[in-house]
């Protein structure tokens, strides 16, 4: 299960004692260092996982400010995600989840009108620590969250059942090209299939939201799985109902 939210406007905690987190590979060889006072970008439906691509439309007054103010300095901002309410109906931008993806813009299109198309590709998990006042966006004092676990015949072992079910769960249907389907399934770091299987085949928001809080490896693995073959049985019986609908209107005909 998911964490309870934080609202990122009343959370508790001190400002970390340095400007800067650790250091952390960027994903295309360079090695960034993440700051630990970072903007946040609030989304009802988006997660960003570390690795993963993120293309974004700006055209709200505060993020083409923040957009402004990344770019300017270390092109990083985060994702924040709004934890829908209860009904399901209403969202509250106060509540917001507290762990978050943080994402380095990797191109950025200013328009006529003002507004920005971006790619965000994440670096890496986070939670806020607290809110940073005095801009027209969200700001806050994150700490980086890792990849808990090490490599063992267990974790091989669910792993390769990912790998297994990302086949299974392509052959229902997916809009992605058979190339990054066999790329998915060819991923050998746990942290890295597990992340980008999430992202690109689980449709969920509350899934994805309860794989980007678990640091555990193993239990992330089991979470996917567990995940993906609901989604297969869900698409498998839509199959099975479609095929008995086209038996009865062939029999009616």
């Amino acid at each position: 299960m998911t964490s309870p939210p934080s609202r990122l406007g009343r959370l508790n905690g001190s400002k970390p004692p340095s400007d800067h987190l650790p250091k952390l590979e960027d994903g295309l060889g360079s090695i960034v260092q993440v700051p630990t006072e970072i903007p946040v970008m609030v989304l009802s439906r988006a997660i960003l996982f570390p690795q993963s691509i993120l293309p974004l439309h700006i055209f709200e007054s505060r993020y083409r400010r923040m957009l402004k103010d990344s770019l300017a300095t270390h092109r990083m901002f985060g994702i924040g995600t709004v934890r829908p309410s209860p009904d399901g109906w209403e969202e509250n931008e106060e509540e917001v989840y507290n762990v978050f993806g943080i994402g380095i813009v990797r191109v950025a299109v200013n328009q006529p009108d003002g507004t920005s198309s971006l790619i965000l590709q994440g670096l890496c998990r986070a939670r806020a620590v607290n809110l940073v006042e005095g801009k027209p966006y969200r700001r806050a004092h994150i700490e980086i969250l890792q990849d808990q676990g090490k490599d063992c015949v267990a974790m091989d072992a669910l792993s390769a059942k990912v790998a297994e079910l990302v086949k299974i769960r392509a052959g229902l249907g997916t809009l992605y090209p058979k190339d990054a389907i066999e790329y998915l399934a060819s991923l050998r770091y746990p942290g890295v299939l597990s992340d980008l299987v999430t992202s690109t085949l689980l449709e969920d928001p509350q899934e994805k939201q309860d794989i980007l809080e678990t640091l555990d490896l193993l239990e992330r693995l089991k979470k996917v799985i567990h995940f993906l073959q609901k989604d297969i049985q869900r698409l498998l019986l839509a199959k099975d109902m479609g095929n008995k609908l086209d038996d009865n209107s062939a029999a009616l005909n």
